[in-house]
């Protein structure tokens, strides 16, 4: 239960999801990245931190410029 108080339950998931991601080939650590931006479940930073893929390649992937994001932010 003392992992459950303290957030730990959380860490662990990430910690498991990251080992399991650093084993796959660099294609599939991409596709993960842009999926989970995709479909909205972390932000590219996010999805950087836990797949190690850059924010610039979740980008190029998705086919985003930082330039149209800046404009649909507008």
């Amino acid at each position: 239960t003392a992992l459950l108080a303290d957030g730990g339950v959380h860490d662990l998931l990430k910690t498991v999801v990251q080992n399991h991601i650093e084993r796959l080939p660099r294609q599939a650590k991409i596709k993960i990245a842009t999926e989970f931006v995709e479909n909205g479940v972390l932000s590219q930073r996010q999805a950087h931190e836990l797949t190690g893929v850059s924010r610039d390649t979740i980008r190029k992937a998705r086919g985003v410029h930082e330039d149209s994001d800046a404009e649909e932010a507008r």
